[in-house]
């Protein structure tokens, strides 16, 4: 009873300092139901929320809990309806959205790698939690737009269209987006002004015009993988959008030619990147022994060039068969 006492006599801040270094569960099974000033003070708490590990679904019979980041996996559908609604999101900043199956997780490195078949639309998620997904995530999006600085999301989690952003998100500052196809992409950075780091898995050929009236101007590091085959003009015009980027991180799947020509690309860095500082370029050579498909990557030019000798210490170039 005087450990209660004392708890109940510290102010707020030292309560939420203490909440710093534990988790949502822990707090929960620490302090709740402790006194009324500690239950009120839980849910003012902007808390860190991983859905699958809410395991007393009891404790959100008592109201709304701040949160300030949410990670959901996609088997967390059960626990949504249960749980979203008791949480308030006017002050949410990350929020994660995953698969933990990993054939999705490594996708495409295990398509390449071991021979697996692109998803098809019967193991991708059915309708049916695309449309609770899409429910949640305007439910974030309406009531988060002004502090959401993070997001990761997965594509196949979601049956996108650019009706999902219905507002801007002019506060997110770092972008990460998985196994996502071109629409998906630019139905969301068109929303995001002031984006500053940006990861893209991209699981579709880039369609060039859906980059029209795009621009990043705020943006400094950006990392690509794509399984298909680009060519130079795709990075062109990939490049307009971001002029002021400082990091660049590229990994390619070749199954025809690399692009290997160390001219064009200095030609692209100098004319559209003259704010780089890191460029790192890595070639995945997709050799096919059965259809005898061997693409060709010669890095000489590289090597040769005095170009990127002079920066070989920030601009890097490496193939790799598999």
């Amino acid at each position: 009873m005087t450990s209660i006492n004392h708890f109940k006599n510290l102010p707020v801040e030292l309560l939420f300092g203490i909440f710093d270094y534990l988790s949502f569960n822990d707090i929960i099974k620490s302090f709740f139901k402790l006194n009324p000033k500690l239950n009120h003070v839980i849910q003012l708490y902007p808390s860190k929320i991983v859905l699958r590990d809410c395991n007393d679904k009891k404790v959100f019979q008592f109201g709304k809990y701040m949160c300030r980041s949410l990670k959901i996996d996609a088997d967390d559908h059960i626990n949504i309806p249960m749980i979203i609604p008791h949480l308030n999101f006017t002050r949410l900043k990350a929020v994660t959205f995953y698969r933990k199956d990993p054939h999705f997780t490594n996708f495409p490195f295990d398509y390449v790698m071991n021979s697996r078949k692109r998803p098809n639309e019967g193991c991708i998620i059915d309708n049916n939690l695309k449309s609770i997904y899409k429910q949640l995530w305007l439910m974030i999006i309406t009531s988060a737009h002004h502090s959401l600085r993070y997001l990761r999301m997965e594509g196949e989690m979601f049956d996108w269209s650019s009706e999902q952003i219905p507002v801007d998100l002019p506060m997110l500052k770092y972008l990460t987006l998985e196994n996502i196809t071109s629409n998906q992409i630019f139905d969301i950075i068109q929303h995001t002004p002031n984006l500053r780091c940006c990861k893209v898995t991209l699981q579709d050929q880039l369609s060039i015009h859906l980059m029209n009236n795009i621009s990043l101007p705020q943006l400094r590091c950006f990392q690509l993988m794509s399984h298909f085959d680009w060519s130079f003009q795709d990075f062109c015009r990939l490049f307009t959008i971001f002029p002021h980027l400082k990091k660049l991180h590229i990994v390619l799947f070749v199954h025809k030619q690399a692009l290997d020509d160390s001219s064009t690309w200095r030609t692209l860095i100098e004319r559209y990147l003259s704010d780089l500082i890191h460029f790192s370029l890595h070639f995945l050579i997709c050799e096919d022994y059965l259809q005898h498909n061997f693409p060709q990557c010669d890095l000489r030019s590289f090597n040769n060039d005095n170009y990127w000798i002079e920066r070989k210490s920030r601009f890097t170039v490496h193939e790799h068969r598999i």
